[in-house]
Parts: C-alpha cells; sequence; structure tokens
C-alpha cells in the first residue's frame, strides 16, 4: 500500500512538472482518484477529485469537470448521502451526451462499490454494442485488433 501510494504521489508530481494540463487531468483522475477508490480510500479519492476540478476549472476542460461529478458522486455514495445519485448522474449524461460514454463502465464499478450494491444504467448499452458494431465494420481503435493478440502471445 505504501508502495502504491508513493508511486501516485512521484507520477503527479511528475505530471505537474511537465506542465502539460491534460496529463496532469489523466495522472489525478485514474492514477489519483480511481486508484485511491479502488482501494475503498474515498477520502483520498475525494481529494485528487478536488485537484482535479481545480485544474478543470481554471482550464475550462469540461471531460474532466464530468469525471469530478462522477467522483464526486461516488464519494457521496460511499457516505449514503441522498445526493450521490444526482451527482454521479451528472458526469454519466456528460459523458454519454459527448460520445465518451465507454469509460462508464469503469465509474459504474466504482459508484457500486461505494454503495455497495451492483447496477447498471440502460443507456450505457448502446456504446458495448456501437464499439462491436464498429470494430466489426472495420473501424476498431488498434486496442481492439487481434492481430495484436496474436503478436503478444507468439513465441519468438
Amino acid at each position: 500500500m505504501k508502495e502504491s501510494r508513493r508511486l501516485q504521489s512521484s507520477t503527479i508530481q511528475e505530471a505537474e512538472a511537465l506542465g502539460r494540463v491534460h496529463n496532469l487531468c489523466h495522472v489525478l483522475a485514474y492514477g489519483g482518484a480511481f486508484g485511491s477508490a479502488l482501494r475503498q480510500e474515498w477520502t483520498t479519492m475525494s481529494d485528487f477529485a478536488e485537484r482535479l476540478e481545480s485544474v478543470a476549472s481554471e482550464h475550462v476542460l469540461p471531460f474532466w469537470l464530468a469525471a469530478v461529478n462522477m467522483f464526486r458522486g461516488i464519494a457521496r455514495a460511499s457516505n449514503a448521502q441522498d445526493d450521490a445519485d444526482a451527482f454521479f448522474s451528472r458526469g454519466v449524461d456528460w459523458y454519454i451526451a459527448n460520445g465518451v460514454g465507454f469509460l462508464l463502465p469503469s465509474f459504474r464499478v466504482l459508484f457500486a462499490s461505494a454503495k455497495g450494491v451492483g447496477g447498471n444504467d440502460p443507456r450505457e448499452r448502446n456504446f458495448s454494442t456501437h464499439r462491436w458494431t464498429t470494430a466489426s465494420a472495420g473501424f476498431a481503435p488498434r486496442c481492439f485488433d487481434s492481430s495484436l493478440e496474436r503478436t503478444a502471445t507468439r513465441e519468438d
């Protein structure tokens, strides 16, 4: 656990030193808040989300502000606050409206973990269907290229 926190801290320091705003936001969101949420360290997750909100607000970055809303909903769910769904839904709604719903299952897992329940928003199913339809039509992103798996598993 100490090593994980040390790596989080050093990665954020490196991102800050580089001065690339989106890199910093990515590290704060996924390396900081998301990683803390996976360990169910809700207060630490919230701290990273607050730093993310500060950077995203300063640079007017709605993608990252939507992530902040989801992290805020997750934090509220961990404390059984009644407005958790409303905060989480703000982020979900923005992601769906802007075509980045493929990221939602990861946030949904954290939200369910914080609530202590499972669940799924039926609107998210469209992204999964679209992804595979697009992949089968030959428009798959590189990460869905099956030849990569063969290359990665081939012995030399």
